[in-house]
């Protein structure tokens, strides 16, 4: 993970800052996700996946940054997942 992940990472970590780009990706930048109403939820996810033809696997996944939307109508969780390339 190079320097510019971890500073993406950092700067949309912060609540306001995440609630800006959902509200402007989802709901056409009307405040709709208050800042005070997220919180930020574990980032690392695990689960075993079993078909017929083989034995079980486990399965790890990585998120940038998790928050859970828990206003007084619903619960949503919202992921951001970093992707940073540099050009020359």
């Amino acid at each position: 993970m190079g320097k510019p992940d971890v500073s993406l990472k950092v700067w949309l970590g912060n609540p306001e800052r995440f609630a800006d780009l959902f509200n402007a990706i989802l709901f056409k930048g009307n405040h709709i996700i208050d800042a005070r109403e997220l919180e930020t939820e574990k980032s690392e996810y695990a689960t075993i996946v079993t078909d017929k033809s083989s034995m079980p696997k486990a399965l790890q996944s990585f998120r940038d940054i998790v928050m859970r939307w828990n206003n007084e109508f619903t619960l949503v969780i919202l992921a951001c997942e970093n992707q940073f390339i540099l050009c020359a």
